[in-house]
């Protein structure tokens, strides 16, 4: 189905992930070289400051990547996580077929995707979307950027434009 049956039931697991007294929260506040999670339900939050130059490795469980750092950065290589979530900042995304549950873009929070993304994203009104990755779906209520700089994406399901998207 598309990202509009899609998106609801992502809310919806990711609220209760969240929320989940076995999901462990592990936040970042500094540059970090790797990082490789167990078998446990990770919630991996980058704040300000934080930043990896290598691998970010959720390991087994589900596993959530949250983003809110105002500044912003850079995720080359990323594995085993099943949903990407940005709350503050522009980030870049190298990573290839990592997200299979899908990518939230937050109002005030910007995603460039360089790499491909298995799942299907999401961006709210006030998010914005660019850079010439693969994605399942792309639902955009937000702004999406395509130009000879970026790119445009490559979308492999359905692209939908809500009444609130700009191009």
């Amino acid at each position: 189905g598309g990202l509009l049956m899609c998106r609801r039931p992502l809310f919806e697991r990711l609220k209760g992930f969240l929320t989940d007294p076995s999901t462990v929260p592990i936040a970042f506040k500094t540059a970090e070289e790797t990082f490789k999670g167990t078998a446990v339900n990770d919630l991996i939050s980058l704040t300000d400051g934080a930043s990896f130059t290598g691998l970010v490795d959720g390991g087994e469980g589900d596993n959530v990547l949250f983003l809110d750092a105002a500044g912003g950065g850079e995720l080359k290589d990323t594995r085993n996580f099943n949903g990407l979530v940005l709350s503050r900042g522009d980030w870049a995304l190298s990573s290839k077929g990592d997200f299979k549950e899908g990518v939230l873009v937050h109002s005030g929070s910007a995603l460039t995707n360089l790499g491909s993304i298995k799942g299907d994203v999401y961006v709210e009104k006030g998010g914005s979307f660019a850079g010439k990755g693969a994605v399942g779906s792309l639902e955009v209520a937000g702004l999406l950027t395509v130009n000879e700089v970026l790119g445009s994406p490559r979308v492999k399901g359905d692209l939908r434009l809500s009444p609130t998207a700009e191009l």
